[in-house]
């Protein structure tokens, strides 16, 4: 037996029997595992929404997101896979407009819910550091973040700067 599609003028749905396995909704939301968007997993900062949810339900553990490369053995020292966090000063994402210091260029952030509403735990960000950025040059650096027993907001404990400073509990290290 094979599966179904079905489309109107609001959603796109991709179903199994009368599973429905991925929706794309109204708003343009890519749907995986779900047929209804989970408005709990935004954070304040993130209020205008996500554009994908990929949900796993019950107690399986194999429900992960995957990346897989295949790539033979011609060049297996740099033929891995790979997840890239990109970031552009564009307004539309079709033209190349440099970053500058500061700006944010991605972060995976560490969530679990507190009966009330997903919270951070931990986070890891990186940021164009100091530097000049240039045709193949981002100058960046990594900040890793906790949260202690007693707050709710993550805070730095260790950076590493783009010069190779390493600096636990400190903004500016300079060693």
């Amino acid at each position: 037996s094979y599966g179904n599609m079905r489309l109107n003028a609001l959603t796109h749905k991709f179903t199994y029997g009368n599973t429905v396995r991925l929706l794309i909704d109204s708003q343009g939301r890519l749907l995986l595992g779900t047929s209804t968007y989970k408005s709990n997993l935004n954070s304040s900062a993130d209020s205008s929404g996500q554009v994908a949810q990929f949900i796993g339900k019950a107690d399986n553990v194999n429900h992960c997101l995957g990346v897989f490369a295949y790539a033979g053995t011609s060049n297996p020292t740099a033929r891995g896979a790979k997840l890239q966090l990109n970031r552009a000063r564009s307004t539309d994402g079709t033209t190349n407009t440099a970053v500058a210091v500061n700006d944010l260029i991605g972060s995976l952030e560490f969530k679990g819910n507190d009966a009330t509403a997903f919270t951070a735990s931990a986070r890891i960000d990186s940021y164009v550091d100091s530097g000049t950025v240039g045709t193949d040059r981002i100058p960046g650096n990594l900040i890793f973040y906790t949260s202690a027993d007693n707050t709710a907001v993550p805070q730095e404990r260790l950076r590493i700067t783009e010069a190779g400073n390493i600096g636990i509990n400190k903004a500016s290290p300079n060693m």
